[in-house]
């Protein structure tokens, strides 16, 4: 993955940012990377007018690079098709990148412009690599773990290839809106033989079998409970009901130290007490 990330924000009504940025926040992390304009990690906070904060460009501290972006707020984006959220999002990226541009003049718009039209080339549908597990008697036999990033849901795979040839394409999980849980699950790889990979992660919860002779996945629950508590809860909201999300939550505050249970719990019931208010 890039180390630099991207992300972006808003502190306006009927604004961009939160969960259904988290995709257009991974491609323009990696299309940065791609094109050489990874110099900043880049937020992009849009603001409105009157009362908000000026626009501002910030550099620092170190790679960070920050901006505060007027941009025409859509006031009912939230029913807006997804197409069209996306190309929202798209847009008012590349007005604020220019503006970095023009501040800083590290950043090449020619290559802006690419990553914009590449983008929309690709109708916003791209397939990221992650991490690689190398078959041991037989260094060109590659498993990749893969995330497709969409805006309800980031889905991801494992793609195996023989001699750079891909033979398989094996679905395993499909989460929130963000990457930083994979290494939670998926982050070491042990072949048993050719047709076996079993994949783990930092997380001792859940053992995920690669059977390439049935090309499909199997899960090892490795928890006390019915289902992985956090395995679960990571899934993204379009893949779960609320009863299961209730109950994976609950599982997971049941599997932590008391103290720290508490202190989970009484931040979620006072975030709960402030919603309901607003």
């Amino acid at each position: 993955m890039p180390i630099k990330g991207f992300r972006l924000g808003s502190i306006v009504a009927h604004g961009v940012g939160g969960l259904e940025a988290g995709a257009i926040d991974l491609i323009y992390a990696f299309m940065l990377h791609e094109f050489e304009q990874d110099f900043y990690s880049v937020m992009v906070n849009q603001i409105g007018a009157g009362t908000d904060p000026d626009e501002i460009i910030i550099k620092g501290p170190g790679n960070n690079i920050h901006i505060n972006i007027r941009y025409p707020v859509l006031d009912d984006f939230e029913n807006r098709t997804i197409a069209e959220k996306n190309q929202y999002q798209l847009n008012l990226i590349h007005t604020a990148l220019y503006k970095i541009a023009d501040y800083d003049k590290k950043l090449d718009k020619e290559k802006l412009d690419a990553i914009k039209n590449k983008i929309l080339q690709k109708n916003f549908l791209f397939e990221f690599h992650l991490k690689k597990f190398i078959y041991p008697k037989n260094k060109n036999l590659v498993a990749r773990l893969v995330v497709e990033p969409l805006m309800d849901r980031f889905i991801y795979y494992i793609i195996i290839e023989l001699n750079s040839e891909q033979t398989h394409k094996i679905n395993i999980y499909e989460g929130g809106t963000d990457t930083y849980y994979s290494t939670f699950f998926f982050q070491k790889g042990k072949w048993k033989n050719e047709n076996h990979l079993i994949i783990t992660g930092k997380e001792n919860v859940v053992e995920t079998h690669i059977l390439l002779n049935e090309n499909k996945a199997e899960f090892v629950n490795l928890t006390p409970y019915e289902k992985p508590p956090i395995f679960e809860m990571m899934k993204a909201k379009a893949v779960k009901s609320k009863e299961e999300s209730d109950k994976a939550y609950n599982d997971w505050i049941h599997s932590l130290p008391p103290s720290v249970a508490a202190i989970v719990t009484q931040e979620f019931n006072l975030q709960r007490q402030q919603n309901n208010e607003s």
